[in-house]
């Protein structure tokens, strides 16, 4: 058991060492403009029924301490909150940036702007 334990430290070593800006997305922020920047955290459906969960954005995210909301891909950020900001280029699609907690990359993830909804 210690073997293999010691196998897998290594290979997530390895990895992430080698693996290291293989998926990258600094050089898609050339000539981008940040539109928001700062903590975000992912918004769930609230209980109690004030809204169909079932349609409920599986990616809701929310600038804290602004009333800034937008939807991105899954996997943009935990349930724990995450940090990052959105930019957009010439072709004004905005999109998600945020730094991978394991290798340190930076991830790109589409973003669109909707309305933030009253939780309470």
């Amino acid at each position: 058991m210690k073997f293999f334990l010691l196998f897998a430290g290594l290979w997530v070593f390895y990895a992430s060492v080698c693996l290291a800006g293989l998926f990258d997305a600094t050089e898609d922020l050339e000539g981008m403009v940040v539109l928001h920047a700062g903590d975000v955290e992912l918004l769930d459906c609230p209980p109690y029924g004030k809204y169909d969960c079932l349609s409920w954005p599986s990616m809701l995210l929310k600038f804290r301490y602004k009333e800034i909301c937008f939807t991105s891909d899954t996997g943009a950020c935990s349930g724990a909150g995450c940090r990052g900001f959105v930019a957009a280029g010439t072709d004004e699609i905005p999109y998600y940036f945020t730094t991978d907690s394991f290798s340190g990359d930076i991830s790109k993830y589409r973003a669109r702007f909707v309305r933030c909804p009253d939780m309470y």
